[in-house]
């Protein structure tokens, strides 16, 4: 592949996460709008005693921990973005790594919406209560992050070898050639002993 072929598969890579990004972003910001609009009178069962929507204002972290933390769960949420998308930034293109490209925007963007809750409601609007097991009340973004969470770690451990996560390393250029550096001081040993 040359050099115009790799930019250009670049760039493709980076439109279809200009797209998609907002698109979900959308998607997460319109359903907690609905639910804010919706559902503070009441819940809606949609599944007999399985699924119900349930307005709740979660002012902590995911699923309702850590409540009444906003500010520190705004700052971390920044945080958590940031390394994100440094590690999406990162993510080598080709067919292999698609997967990750796909999961990590799921993530981005579910980290984005409820980071636009958490700085301008001061709260993140939760609304999906599986009443079944009585999981926390949840939002579309959770589901973003919690499923792509579960699925890089399911691919990571199919699908990619260790090798094909170096591109995560802070300095994978000195790390090479550290490598290379290591290996040609083992030949060598070898062949003076």
């Amino acid at each position: 592949m040359n050099n115009m072929d790799k930019l250009i598969e670049n760039l493709k890579y980076k439109l279809w996460a200009v797209v998609v990004f907002p698109v979900l972003l959308f998607l997460d910001q319109y359903s907690k709008e609905w639910a804010r609009d919706n559902l503070s009178s009441g819940a809606k069962e949609l599944i007999k005693g399985v699924l119900e929507l349930r307005y709740s204002e979660n002012r902590g972290a995911v699923w309702g921990f850590a409540q009444g933390s906003v500010t520190v769960m705004a700052v971390i949420s920044i945080i958590i973005f940031l390394i994100v998308l440094f590690i999406y930034v990162k993510i080598p293109y080709g067919k292999h790594y698609i997967p990750l490209h796909i999961l990590a925007v799921f993530v981005l963007a579910g980290a984005a919406g409820n980071l636009i809750d958490r700085i301008l409601m001061k709260y993140v609007t939760d609304f999906i209560y599986i009443k079944l097991i009585n999981f926390p009340i949840f939002n579309v973004a959770d589901v973003y992050i919690t499923f792509s969470a579960f699925l890089i770690v399911v691919f990571s451990l199919t699908l990619y070898r260790k090798e094909e996560f170096e591109f995560l390393h802070l300095s994978s250029g000195s790390a090479k050639k550290d490598q290379e550096q290591q290996k040609n001081d083992v030949a060598d040993q070898d062949e003076t002993a």
